[in-house]
């Protein structure tokens, strides 16, 4: 059984830190593990959201924390946009965490892409995101039934495209995208599973 000790922050930007994580592994020798955490929360939501056209919503953010080190035009070297499900992070929890990860949910929603729930919504998997120490846990969120409530109002650290792609060719239109967020794939396979959509 492995034993944390302690963490020692080594460095505390303004979304994340840096921590050495101390810890006794399971042979009982002193190890050090450097861990990425969110400095806003611990919690992530992410959501699969059907229109009632019967289109999924995706967002096309540019992450300029990746690169393309292929590209030798520095200014291209962070242009790169992602697809992505709507989502974001759930704050210090204030109240029950399922409560204000559906609130959470509904604005990050909302403030990324305009759309608004009008249905009912169902918890297709909590689970323990890839890049773990940044969360501790995440939510994928099903909205059943959105609709266009206003523009989209990211922050001003966000470039968002907002794109709906109809459910019959969605599967095939996310296979092989490049940059493309695992947890699309793994949002609408549980749906699909689980007779959603």
């Amino acid at each position: 059984m492995l034993k944390v000790l302690r963490d020692e922050i080594v460095w505390k930007g303004e979304r994340v830190s840096i921590v050495k994580r101390h810890f006794v592994d399971r042979y009982g020798q002193s190890q050090v593990y450097e861990v990425v955490c969110s400095n806003k929360g611990k919690y992530a939501v992410v959501v699969l959201a059907l229109t009632p056209e019967n289109e999924i919503v995706l967002v096309c953010q540019q992450r300029i924390s990746l690169s393309n080190d292929n590209d030798t035009n520095l200014a291209l070297k962070h242009d790169i946009m992602t697809m992505e499900l709507p989502g974001g992070v759930v704050g210090t929890p204030t109240q029950d965490i399922y409560v204000q990860a559906m609130s959470t949910a509904d604005q990050e929603l909302l403030e990324e892409t305009g759309y608004k729930r009008v249905g009912a919504f169902t918890m297709l998997a909590e689970h323990v995101p890839e890049d773990v120490g940044r969360y501790e846990m995440e939510s994928i969120i099903f909205f059943t039934r959105v609709e266009k409530f206003g523009k989209p109002r990211p922050e001003s650290t966000e470039n968002i495209q907002v794109i709906t792609v109809p459910l019959p060719i969605f599967s095939g239109f996310i296979h092989g995208r490049k940059y493309l967020d695992a947890r699309i794939w793994m949002a609408y396979g549980i749906a699909k599973f689980r007779g959603l959509i």
